[in-house]
């Protein structure tokens, strides 16, 4: 019977092996794909490495013309332009900026998989299982991760911890120092990355390794100074907090939580919180040194990932943490010989696998694709159009009613830019009171949107009558009242 159970195992890691593999295939289908948004509103992350290629300060007063947002620390949006400039892609190649964003963001997937492999082993997991969880990792990211900083914190966060791991019993102090650099770094990759310095200078209390947590609290200040006195010298200074802080207070909403009404997609989940809440439990109650560990930062992860998932627009990408140390935490608990527990892990592992592949198998459907990449047509004609025929001067201003490459392509002119910010919000964010004065007076010169209309609504405001000016590729230009000549 161990014979047959052995062979069942590898039957399953094989074919979770496969899944990973389809599942990775369509990854890298979708790079070339002409959507905005694979998800997360990704269209924002390259406006901000736009930005930062055109050489306007990456934060700007939300509240001024353009009115932008940028809602997240800037590591992730400085690599990609500097990627972007590597590589020779100017700011107006906006489909060259999202291929390099696809690709970044999925060699930084696969970098996290090898570190999650390499946290497993530090943390006494058996090789199979460990491989198992490294590929498993892979269909783990949401499509939160596929071109986002979350790609880039993901790595850190993982990284943050095996340092920790591996630096429990020796070069306490130089480990110490690295996990201190490495959460630094998290958290100017997306403002979650908090949550492993948290969990650090928790598990350092816990333990009482008082010299060592001062000097891993100390480490962080030293490492952060000279990079937020940089972001505050620089242009971008005076308004980071706007758009960082203030940008992602948009109110509370129970969307992530109703997603735990829906059984059909809750029943994949269950398992990572059931396996994490026993875990946890087990290892604060009987664990040694590194159970504690892992059961904090589980606890803490699933914790923090529930309170953070009451921002409005919130989704389960905020539990990616928790679900992948719920995992880790199995394996460290599965060090026996091979059986029928590992069978069971690598069966789940397999099926939610396979859920997640046909979810994203959905995305490259021919007829969805061919739309977008008639959207992107669409938009280049009527960028075209602006320019030649109605002859849009760089110093004017127009208001775009839709999210697509022409945002980007008039990077900086469109007005609002971030209208997920305004719509998911469930109160105003910023005032922009600046924006409807410019409606009212005529400063914004067109309108743009994917459809005629006689009256313009927006946030509680309405401009009648509006005039159509041009029509191409189902695009439709106008003009407020006060704008026509």
């Amino acid at each position: 019977m161990e014979g047959v159970v052995t062979w069942a195992n590898r039957l399953l890691l094989a074919l979770l092996l496969a899944v990973l593999a389809w599942h990775f295939a369509l990854r890298v289908q979708l790079i070339a794909d002409h959507r905005v948004d694979l998800g997360g509103a990704e269209i924002n992350v390259v406006y901000g490495a736009q930005k930062v290629l055109l050489g306007r300060p990456l934060y700007e007063d939300p509240e001024q013309p353009p009115f932008d947002v940028m809602q997240y620390t800037p590591a992730y949006y400085t690599l990609l332009a500097g990627l972007a400039d590597l590589s020779g892609v100017p700011p107006t190649d906006t489909c060259g900026l999202f291929r390099i964003n696809r690709i970044m963001a999925l060699v930084l997937n696969l970098i996290t998989c090898a570190l999650v492999y390499a946290l497993c082993g530090a943390v006494g997991g058996l090789r199979q299982i460990s491989i198992a969880v490294a590929l498993f990792a892979f269909a783990l990211f949401t499509e939160h991760f596929y071109g986002r900083g979350d790609s880039l914190y993901a790595m850190l966060f993982v990284a943050a911890l095996l340092v920790h791991a591996r630096g429990m019993e020796q070069h306490r102090r130089r480990a110490l120092f690295l996990t201190a650099l490495l959460s630094v770094l998290c958290v100017l990759a997306k403002q979650t990355g908090v949550l492993v310095i948290g969990i650090i200078v928790l598990d350092l209390l816990l333990r009482r390794a008082w010299r060592e947590a001062w000097f891993f609290v100390v480490s962080l200040a030293v490492l952060a100074f000279p990079l937020l006195l940089a972001i505050a010298a620089s242009g971008s200074g005076p308004h980071f907090l706007n758009n960082t802080v203030q940008g992602l207070a948009n109110g509370i909403s129970p969307s992530m939580f109703s997603e735990f009404r829906d059984l059909a997609t809750y029943k994949y989940y269950a398992p990572f919180h059931a396996i994490l809440l026993v875990l946890v439990a087990r290892g604060i109650a009987s664990g040694d040194r590194m159970d504690r560990f892992l059961a904090l930062a589980g606890g803490l992860s699933l914790v923090f990932g529930l309170l953070a998932g009451l921002k409005s627009g919130s989704n389960l990408n905020y539990l990616f943490e928790a679900h992948l140390l719920a995992l880790i935490l199995a394996t460290r608990s599965l060090r026996g010989p091979s059986g029928w527990p590992h069978m069971g892990m690598l069966l789940f592992m397999l099926l939610f696998a396979r859920h997640r592949s046909v979810l994203l198998q959905r995305r490259t459907d021919a007829v969805e694709t061919e739309r977008h990449a008639a959207a992107h047509r669409a938009d280049l004609a009527v960028h075209h159009a602006l320019l030649n025929e109605l002859e849009l001067k760089p110093q004017d201003k127009v208001l775009i009613t839709y999210r697509g490459h022409l945002e980007l392509l008039l990077n900086g002119q469109g007005l609002v830019a971030q209208k997920d910010v305004v719509s998911w919000s469930v109160r105003e964010v910023f005032d922009l009171s600046a924006f409807v004065r410019m409606m009212d007076e005529g400063e914004v010169r067109y309108v743009i949107g994917e459809s005629p209309h006689d009256t313009l609504r927006f946030r509680g405001h309405e401009w009648y009558p509006v005039r159509t000016v041009l029509e191409t590729e189902g695009r439709f230009v106008q003009q407020l009242p006060a704008a026509a000549p």
